[in-house]
């Protein structure tokens, strides 16, 4: 079964990552017709997302170079930016181009931007309570990398009508969820286990967002 040519596009970056592809999974299922940009493309060029068995447009290009976004975003409504560094290393050398090429390629196409956001953009001084009104005080070197990701995006809406809707999540657990605290410490490998470590301390809480509730967020 193939989506329907006239439905609304939605276009992917990162489908390959755990949140890219619960998010495409969540808008095939509402009539979208999916489009991720990949730098090797499957044989056939139009297959089903291993997620989910869901079709795919499948389109070669690299999030890194401008003109592959712009091209890929041609006719979408949607750009689901969930792409990151590999290995969450070089932030701001490879994460902050990638979201230009986005917000570049959502002004070309009039697309609306779905960003998932980080809690790395708060810190004590941000206070006890976070809301969407909460100050970005962020004191690690990721979170201010992702702060300008966020003014970024504040800016491209204020100054050349870029719509963005982000969502905020804590750290991810589920289905192909590889490289979260979940994984790595609490229950590691998803493996039975007969010990789950508590990793904060007694009486403060942690933020954790199953990774199919918050694609169903968006």
């Amino acid at each position: 079964m193939t989506a329907p040519s006239a439905a609304p596009i939605a276009l992917i970056l990162g489908h390959s990552g755990a949140i890219g592809g619960a998010i495409a999974a969540a808008l095939a299922a509402r009539g979208y017709r999916i489009r991720a940009l990949v730098r090797r493309v499957p044989n056939p060029v139009i297959a089903l997302s291993p997620a989910d068995r869901s079709p795919v447009e499948w389109t070669k290009g690299d999030a890194l170079i401008r003109s592959d976004v712009v091209s890929a975003a041609q006719g979408a409504q949607l750009i689901v930016h969930a792409v990151n560094p590999p290995g969450y290393t070089k932030w701001r050398e490879v994460g902050i181009p990638m979201l230009a090429n986005a917000i570049a390629a959502a002004e070309t196409s009039n697309a609306t931007i779905l960003f998932p956001a980080n809690v790395y953009v708060f810190s004590p001084k941000s206070g006890a309570v976070v809301t969407e009104a909460t100050p970005l005080k962020p004191e690690t070197r990721k979170g201010q990398v992702r702060l300008e990701m966020e003014n970024m995006l504040a800016e491209a809406a204020a100054s050349r009508g870029v719509r963005t809707i982000a969502v905020r999540a804590g750290d991810f657990f589920g289905p192909g969820v590889v490289g979260s605290w979940f994984t790595q410490a609490l229950a590691k490998g998803g493996r039975s286990t007969k010990v789950l470590r508590d990793l904060s301390p007694a009486g403060v809480g942690h933020s954790w967002a199953y990774v199919p509730d918050l694609a169903e967020a968006f």
